[in-house]
């Protein structure tokens, strides 16, 4: 059996994925502009980089979230939207693997 973690524990595991989301949207935004603003990045390959960072976008905002979503409660919109946007985000990656 696994161990469990302390509520602290589990604060700082979501205070970390936030954080590399953070960096993560970051980086979203260094691949955004640099494909728009540069037409030397208009190739197939680069293309690919560019939608699938989009269906990153998506999983960064559900991951910002974190644990906020459940704690409001699986009614709330909060919840609901975060659990929409990984179902999105994971059928944009799955659609990516085809």
């Amino acid at each position: 059996m696994a161990p469990t973690l302390t509520p602290g524990q589990n604060q700082m595991m979501a205070l970390t994925e936030r954080i590399i989301s953070g960096f993560s949207i970051a980086g979203i935004l260094f691949i955004t502009l640099t494909y728009m603003l540069s037409s030397s990045f208009s190739k197939p390959i680069n293309r690919l980089v560019f939608y699938a960072s989009w269906g990153n976008l998506g999983l960064c905002i559900v991951a910002l979230i974190s644990t906020s979503g459940p704690d409001a409660g699986e009614d709330s919109p909060l919840c609901q939207f975060q659990g929409f946007m990984a179902q999105l985000s994971e059928a944009r990656f799955m659609e990516g693997q085809l």
